[in-house]
C-alpha cells in the first residue's frame, strides 16, 4: 500500500494523510463529531474515523506535534468511542517515533483533559500505550490518572498499574503518586497493605502531607483500629506537622463520635497553637464527646471558651452539659450552669 506521509501541517484544522491511491483526513474541533449523525451505527462511526491501515505512518518534519490542534484531534479521537482505539494507539505510537520530547507535551495535556472529562479509561489507553513505546509521561500526569482511579469508585488494579511504571521506569516517587496508591487499598479493604505503603514513605524519602494523614487517620477509625488512628497522630504532632484548617474539619469529629477525647484534645490543643479559630461544629463535636466521657468541666471550659470569641451556643448544648450534672449528683454545679446561661 505505500507508505502514510503527513504533509504541512494542520491545513484548515486538519490533519491529512495521502498514499499513492488512498487518503485520510482527521479533522479537528467538532469537524469529526458533527460529519456523524446522531443515529449512526458505531460500525459507521467507525469507517468515518478510520485511516487506510498503514503499514508504518512517517511524519513530516515541517509538522509541529506540539501543536494545540493536534492534542484536540486526539482528545476527539479518544472520546469516539472504542472503535477508535486501534486508531489512537497508533497515531500515539507514530507520534512517539517521529518525536518523542514534543509527544510528551501533548501527552500531558490529552492524558489530564481527558482526566477532567471523566474518562480515565481512555486516558489509561494512552498512558499503556506510551509506556510501551519507552515514554512515561511526567510524574505529576501520573498522579493525576492515579487520582482518578482512587475515588469512590476506584479501580485498584489501574492504580497499582500506574505505580509499578513508575518504579519501573525509575520515576521519583513523590507524595502525590504515594496518596491515590493509599487511598485505593484502604477503598478496597487492604488495609494492611495501605499501611505498608504508609510505614515506607520515609524510606522512599516520601514526606507525607495533610492529605496523607487525613487519609490514614480516618480510615483506621472507620475499619475500627483507634489505637493505630492515635499512634499516626502522635507521629504527625512529633514531626512538628502544620496541618491545615480543613484537616481538624474532618479528623477531629472522627476522634469525638468515637469517644476519643483525648485525642480530641490533642487536635484541639494543636488548633490553638497553630491560630486557628475552631468553627462552630467543632465545639458542638468537643463538648458531646466530653459529655459522654463525662469530662464535665472541659465541656464547660469549651462553653465558656465560645462565648468568649463571640460564637452563640444553641440551648442544648448548656443543657446537655446541665443534664450530665444532675446525673452525677452536682447539682450545684448544674443549676449555676443553667442560670448563667439565662
Amino acid at each position: 500500500m505505500g507508505f502514510f506521509k503527513l504533509i504541512p501541517p494542520l491545513l484548515h484544522g486538519r490533519l491529512q494523510f495521502f498514499t499513492r491511491r488512498t487518503s485520510f483526513s482527521l479533522y479537528s474541533s467538532s469537524a469529526v463529531i458533527s460529519e456523524v449523525p446522531r443515529s449512526s451505527s458505531r460500525s459507521s462511526r467507525k469507517h468515518l474515523l478510520a485511516p487506510a491501515s498503514p503499514k508504518k505512518p512517517i511524519f513530516s518534519q515541517e509538522s509541529p506535534l506540539s501543536s494545540p490542534t493536534l492534542s484536540d484531534d486526539l482528545l476527539k479521537l479518544a472520546l469516539a468511542g472504542d472503535d477508535s482505539s486501534e486508531n489512537l494507539e497508533l497515531w500515539v505510537k507514530e507520534m512517539i517515533k517521529f518525536d518523542p520530547t514534543a509527544f510528551s507535551q501533548v501527552l500531558v495535556s490529552l492524558i489530564s483533559r481527558l482526566c477532567s472529562e471523566r474518562k480515565p479509561s481512555e486516558a489509561l489507553r494512552i498512558f499503556k500505550t506510551a509506556c510501551l513505546e519507552g515514554n512515561l509521561p511526567s510524574i505529576s500526569v501520573c498522579g493525576v490518572l492515579m487520582n482518578s482511579f482512587s475515588g469512590e469508585d476506584g479501580d485498584l488494579k489501574s492504580v497499582v498499574f500506574v505505580y509499578k511504571e513508575i518504579v519501573k521506569s525509575g520515576g521519583l516517587l513523590t507524595v502525590d503518586i504515594v496518596n491515590p496508591l493509599i487511598i485505593a487499598l484502604f477503598r478496597a479493604g487492604f488495609v494492611d497493605h495501605a499501611m505498608n505503603q504508609f510505614r515506607r514513605m520515609k524510606k522512599k524519602k516520601c514526606a507525607p502531607d495533610c492529605r496523607t494523614f487525613e487519609t490514614v487517620i480516618m480510615n483506621l477509625c472507620l475499619h475500627g483500629r483507634l489505637e493505630e488512628s492515635t499512634e499516626v497522630l502522635d507521629q504527625m504532632i512529633e514531626c512538628s506537622f502544620k496541618p491545615d484548617p480543613a484537616f481538624f474539619s474532618k479528623i477531629l469529629p472522627v476522634f469525638c463520635k468515637n469517644s476519643r477525647s483525648i485525642e480530641a484534645k490533642k487536635l484541639f490543643k494543636l488548633m490553638n497553637s497553630l491560630e486557628i479559630v475552631p468553627h462552630y461544629e467543632i465545639y458542638c463535636d468537643l463538648i458531646i464527646c466530653f459529655c459522654g466521657n463525662e469530662e464535665l468541666d472541659d465541656a464547660v471550659e469549651l462553653l465558656d471558651e465560645m462565648r468568649h470569641r463571640g460564637i452563640s451556643a444553641e440551648p442544648h448544648l448548656c443543657t446537655q452539659i446541665a443534664n450530665r450534672f444532675l446525673k452525677l449528683g452536682r447539682f450545684a454545679e448544674a443549676e449555676f450552669l443553667l442560670e448563667k446561661e439565662t
